[in-house]
């Protein structure tokens, strides 16, 4: 997060306020966004799993879901550990906001708050 910050300043010209504070990444380990431990959250998938399978879906069927459940709870884990990292960052690098964007393939509520200067503390209604 702290290269990231760093770089993404330096790449606009501005000036790092750095007090040389750094952002201790295992902060952001073992916690789900949620609030529940991520041992807990990242075996969801695999109770599901197995509870399709009793109730007589097959087993490649069942497994498929919960990989794909498991997959996504996964990827969004580390992209909220990663945002919320740099939300840290931008406060010991003293940066007041940040412009909001967004890829290609956004939803039209997504679109439409892309473009935004958000203070760094202000937050914004996010969907699944």
């Amino acid at each position: 997060a702290d290269g990231y910050v760093g770089d993404a300043l330096a790449a606009q010209g501005a000036a790092s306020d750095d007090p040389g504070l750094v952002v201790d990444p295992s902060a952001f380990a073992g916690q789900a966004a949620s609030g529940l431990s991520l041992e807990d959250l990242l075996s969801i998938p695999a109770a599901r799993a197995q509870q399709a399978i009793m109730t007589g879906l097959s087993p490649a069927t069942a497994m498929q879901a919960g990989e794909g459940a498991l997959r996504m709870y996964a990827t969004t884990e580390v992209a909220d550990a990663a945002r919320t990292a740099a939300q840290v960052s931008m406060v010991t690098h003293r940066v007041g906001g940040y412009i909001r964007e967004v890829g290609p393939f956004c939803c039209a509520r997504c679109g439409i708050l892309s473009g935004r200067w958000y203070r760094y503390s202000a937050g914004f209604a996010r969907h699944p």
